[in-house]
């Protein structure tokens, strides 16, 4: 981590106004992968704001920026005017940066960062409420809460969490403009490094109105009870609204969305829940036994296990509990460390601390607090599949508090700045709530690729070391890829960083985590650079007998078994692959003899030897050497001891009438190896020696386990472009385009898995409406995996907004143009090789782009032209590279 002095930059977002913008703030009403909604307030100078971003600096100069957005929502409430834009079709772990344009002048450059989609990426936020103002003379240190929660809002910009769980209470008088305008001028405090704006996820307290929080901060609705889902199915968040508390369509709601997210394909890892008012204050409240009765056990019954909580201004930890009157409960509640929720607040971001319920009385605390205080501070909440870690963040001066980086790998997702001062009670300061899931421990490979040249030997998930040839020549080091057996396993690849030179820099490590979080395996591939003339043999022929094992370039060393009794002298002949390469055979002498093949590159610095072993069978030997069948997993297992072979054939595989390839010594074996048997049943083999020694072997057949495999091979829409492309790994996709009945094509890969294809439910609606879903249900019927397809909003575009791309010349060798229209506007241009790999990433305002592919590999690639008019279109256009 490194410090980094932001002041400056604070007040000039503090103390002027650009553009007669003001009070900058984001937060989030659907996909916070893909999605987030961008508010302010004008001055009322402000006229026709627009919002320019890209994933690139441009600084102010807003005409650089490749995409633009209107306003979608403009409301005045509490004497201030709020605009609110609502960006959508945003790419998953992407920082964004914007400014806002409107006909006066330009706001400072500012930033956003949408989450990963993916679950093992760590989430991190803050959990914090009450920041609002005392009432003088009734309220004990009003004169410290505004400088509270001004520290508070300081270390979120230093701690830059992923969003800030608000629970509630902004203001002490929430019909006071005065106190909003300060309240919102305090949070630009929260505005890091880069201009970066944290996401807020607000609650309705009793110091607001519902309306209060929807009209500030734009969220789903105005009844204040929403719920959100991070990190693909990493968490999902319940937003409660306390005041309305047991009514009927909060709690038909929470159910219902309780019941949709457990124990199915939606299933989060993690549920949470916020919400203003404590259900066991720990301040001087009493308990709530309306809401322990309606929430309490919804939480248990369906694994919420953390309660985010407001209200009483102290700070309280409890051990995970459940609802319950049995021995040993307290105030309803006892301990269950498997089952139990954990719950947190009350609410000391800044307002006027009160004393803890303990203070009135000599009795202990409930027996199922686990710390108790009173201080001001918030929390600091890190969520993985394996567990969640809690940390109470005490205010202290956070100018002695570092900067988290923005820049990966320094500081990796989920870490924390240092000097941040943590409460560390008697009962531990850090909190960990373990998971009660059962997580998978398989860190193998289903897949393993190579975008240039092949893997030897070919692709096991039980095999971790490869060998890639590639010439001596190649300008670029070939990219690996990797998908996990497990779709819960994270897998991380350190690339090679050349062909030449150490193993190490030719090595590609490909480290697989199981979702439990524990199990690793790591895999290589490591790139050998042969010459163009290079000493591999393309065949190698035995002039009796067969090759065990069979020919391979990259297999040295060979066993060929000749019947009893044979006499004459074998010998091998062989075929370089460079014809210029020299090769040297020293045949065998006699029949029992050894055949060496010795091949030197042409330019003399590579040799390569080969060797045949040729064996000639006793009187006596009566074994099988070999027994391969079509299709089988894995090798033959050959016990010559308990005569007993074993192979393994795909699940549901037809086995009833099987020919193997069978090697053996002997004279004769019976049946005959090419006839077709019948492997549901074991079946026997009698092989005969030269003096009729007979040796029986029974011969097993099982089937592999049903696949795990919940992957796509194939997904399209028809007459519709996906973006990104297609790749198996990907779960994502926009298409930018309406098709209230489109034609989705999805082909698993593994075709005994079962595709169920649920299309969008409006052309024209919210985001959610917009999404198609394509689940996979792999043959094992356990292992599932989802796609989405989020459709774009069609506009009519006038004809001289549809531009016409020409590339050229197509085919090509070693670069290409691309020509694009006249009209003077800002494209992105994308390309991507026919394997998905992003090859070329460019803004462009030139009328002709010149593309080097010289080092690209041969191949066909998409040129994607993305323009903005109204809304977000492209053109894609094919290329073919010849070399």
């Amino acid at each position: 981590m490194k410090r980094f002095n932001y002041v400056l930059f604070l007040t000039l977002i503090v103390n002027q106004v650009f553009a007669g913008t003001r009070f900058y703030r984001a937060s989030f009403r659907d996909d916070p992968t893909t999605t987030i909604v961008i508010g302010w307030c004008e001055d009322g100078t402000s006229t026709n704001p627009k919002l320019f971003y890209g994933p690139q600096d441009h600084g102010q100069n807003y005409q650089n920026y490749p995409y633009q957005a209107t306003v979608s929502r403009t409301v005045s409430h509490r004497g201030l005017v709020n605009h609110f834009v609502r960006l959508t079709n945003l790419q998953p772990g992407t920082k964004y940066f914007f400014v806002i344009k409107d006909d006066q002048s330009i706001s400072p450059r500012m930033s956003f960062k949408t989450l990963s989609d993916n679950p093992n990426v760590p989430i991190l936020f803050v959990s914090g409420g009450d920041t609002r103002t005392g009432v003088p003379l009734v309220e004990y240190e009003v004169d410290q809460c505004v400088p509270r929660r001004k520290r508070g809002f300081e270390l979120v910009a230093k701690i830059r969490p992923d969003f800030v769980a608000f629970s509630g209470d902004f203001v002490l008088t929430n019909t006071s403009t005065q106190q909003w305008i300060d309240w919102f001028t305090d949070f630009q405090l929260t505005i890091g490094p880069e201009g970066r704006l944290t996401p807020i996820i607000p609650v309705f307290g009793n110091h607001e109105d519902a309306v209060d929080v929807y009209n500030f901060f734009d969220i789903p609705n105005s009844n204040a009870f929403y719920a959100l889902t991070f990190g693909g199915n990493l968490l999902r968040l319940y937003t409660l609204n306390s005041d309305i508390g047991c009514g009927s369509s909060q709690l038909n709601w929470f159910q219902n969305d309780l019941q949709l997210h457990t124990n199915t394909v939606n299933e989060p890892y993690w549920k949470a829940v916020q919400y203003h008012i404590p259900l066991v204050p720990h301040g001087e409240y009493s308990p709530m036994t309306s809401l322990i009765s309606c929430w309490a056990p919804l939480f248990t019954q369906y694994q919420v296990r953390l309660a985010m909580e407001g209200h009483t201004h102290v700070v309280k930890i409890t051990w995970p509990i459940v609802p319950s009157n049995a021995t040993g409960s307290d105030n309803g509640f006892i301990r269950n460390d498997q089952n139990g929720t954990v719950y947190l607040g009350e609410g000391s971001w800044g307002a006027p601390l009160r004393n803890l319920y303990t203070y009135y009385s000599s009795s202990a605390a409930y027996n199922w607090t686990r710390n108790q205080g009173k201080f001001a501070s918030f929390f600091v909440v890190t969520v993985t599949k394996q567990k969640i870690q809690i940390r109470t963040v005490m205010f202290n001066d956070a100018s002695q508090v570092a900067n988290v980086s923005q820049v990966q790998p320094n500081d990796p997702p989920g870490t924390l700045p240092s000097g941040l001062t943590f409460w560390n009670p008697s009962n531990g300061g850090l909190v960990e709530i373990p998971t009660n899931r059962i997580l998978s421990n398989d860190a193998t490979l289903s897949q393993l690729q190579v975008s240039y040249g092949n893997l030897s030997p070919n692709f096991n998930s039980s095999v971790t070391t490869y060998e890639v040839l590639v010439p001596d020549t190649l300008s670029f080091v070939p990219i690996v890829t990797a998908t996990p057996s497990h779709p819960g396993a994270y897998v991380s690849i350190q690339q090679a960083t050349s062909i030449q030179g150490t193993q190490s820099n030719r090595t590609a490590t490909i480290t697989v985590t199981a979702e439990d979080g524990v199990t690793t395996k790591i895999y290589q591939v490591v790139f050998q650079a042969m010459p163009i003339a290079n000493a591999y043999l393309q065949s190698l022929v035995p002039s009796h007998g067969s090759l065990t094992p069979s020919f391979s370039p990259t297999t040295y060393n060979y066993i060929v078994y000749l019947p009893y009794g044979f006499v004459d002298t074998p010998y091998v002949t062989a075929t370089p692959q460079d014809p210029m390469a020299t090769m040297t055979i020293t045949q065998p002498t006699s029949p029992d003899g050894i055949a060496t093949v010795v091949v030197t590159s042409s330019n003399q610095q590579v040799t390569k030897t080969y060797t045949v072993d040729f064996i000639v069978s006793s009187s006596t030997d009566n074994y099988i050497i070999s027994f391969v069948v079509p299709n089988q997993i894995g090798q033959s297992i050959i016990d010559n001891q308990n005569n007993t072979i074993q192979f393994t054939m795909p699940y549901n595989y037809d086995v009833t009438a099987i020919v193997p390839y069978i090697v053996h010594t002997g004279v004769s074996i019976h049946p005959p190896a090419g006839t077709p048997r019948n492997f549901t049943t074991p079946v026997q083999y009698t092989v005969y020696s030269a003096n009729n020694t007979p040796r029986t072997y029974t011969v097993y057949c099982s089937f592999a386990q049903p696949s795990s495999d919940a992957y796509l091979s194939y997904l399209e829409v028809k007459d519709k472009i996906l973006d990104p492309s297609f790749t198996p790994e990907n779960s994502l996709y926009f298409v930018y385009d309406t098709a209230s009945k489109p034609v989705i094509i999805a082909i698993p890969r593994d075709l005994n898995a079962t595709v169920k294809i649920f299309p969008p439910e409006s052309a024209t609606g919210s985001s959610a409406q917009r999404t198609a879903q394509i689940l996979v249900i792999a043959p094992d019927l356990i292992t599932t995996r989802l796609y989405s397809i989020i459709f774009g909003t069609q506009t009519s575009i006038p004809s001289q907004f549809l531009p016409t791309i020409r590339v050229f010349p197509n085919p090509c060798t070693s670069a290409f143009y691309i020509q694009l229209p006249d009209q003077q506007q800002t494209y992105q241009i994308q390309i991507f090789s026919g394997l998905g790999h992003l090859m070329y990433d460019n803004i462009v305002t030139s009328k002709e782009i010149r593309v080097d592919c010289a080092n690209w590999p041969a191949g066909t690639y998409f040129v994607i032209v993305k323009y903005y008019h109204a809304n977000v279109h492209f053109k894609k256009v094919k290329v073919i590279i010849q070399k």
